[in-house]
């Protein structure tokens, strides 16, 4: 989440005033979309404090950065997916997508995206994911 929150709220200059090294150098190209969640976590420390910056983290602590307000926006537009769009996606359209491709539906629900027929990308590549029952 930090990544795309820097890609589309500007919360820092370069990844190094987030993360630490050496992950500053490789966390972007780790969502690029060829790593799966298994290479992510490889690749990454078991904690956020080993990953983050000092800087970061007190950013974190302040509910007045633009990291906070960043993430808690993120929040509100991924909130109900798991629960909402993609369940919506399977009962109206029997289709099974990974968590992340449920987002853009979910802001489109939110009334985060414009338009009354939008298009939408959906992809299940990833998605281990079976209805209840």
């Amino acid at each position: 989440m930090l990544v795309v929150s820097d890609w589309s709220h500007d919360v820092c200059r370069a990844p190094s005033e987030v993360f630490r090294a050496p992950y500053a150098d490789r966390v972007e190209g780790l969502f690029d979309g060829t790593h799966d969640e298994a290479a992510i976590m490889e690749a990454l420390p078991p904690t956020v404090e080993e990953m983050l910056t000092e800087e970061a983290l007190s950013r974190l602590g302040d509910p007045s950065s633009p990291l906070v307000a960043a993430l808690a926006e993120n929040s509100r537009v991924c909130g109900g997916w798991a629960g909402g769009a993609r369940v919506r996606l399977w009962e109206e359209f029997r289709i099974t997508a990974e968590p992340a491709a449920a987002v853009p539906l979910a802001a489109w629900l939110a009334g985060r995206v414009p338009g009354e027929n939008p298009c939408l990308v959906i992809c299940g590549a990833n998605a281990d994911w079976r209805p209840a029952g």
